[in-house]
């Protein structure tokens, strides 16, 4: 989470607040995701459908979500920098 900020900081990109929140969050979803997983590793035996029913948990998908964001946002590939701000262009038409 530190590297992120980081890297967020270097970019000159918006407030540090926004992508600290968003890390807090990435951190309550890996902690929840880690307890399903320790539970399921502490069982004498595991079955296909534990493994089934963890990857299905919303938690674990959460995690991943979190993480594939992050990637996005890092790539240095991206088609859009760190930040892109708003283009009017990209705006839905004004109706009257």
């Amino acid at each position: 989470p530190q590297c992120f900020l980081g890297l967020v900081q270097e970019s000159g990109g918006p407030s540090r607040e926004h992508y600290q929140a968003f890390i807090d969050v990435l951190r309550r979803d890996a902690d929840t995701a880690l307890a399903a997983v320790r539970l399921v590793l502490a069982q004498p035996g595991i079955t296909s459908q534990m493994v089934d029913n963890l990857n299905g948990m919303i938690h674990l998908r959460a995690l991943l979500t979190d993480v594939f964001l992050v990637d996005e946002m890092l790539r240095p590939d991206a088609d859009h920098p760190l930040h892109t701000p708003p283009d009017d262009a990209d705006s839905p038409p004004a109706t009257s």
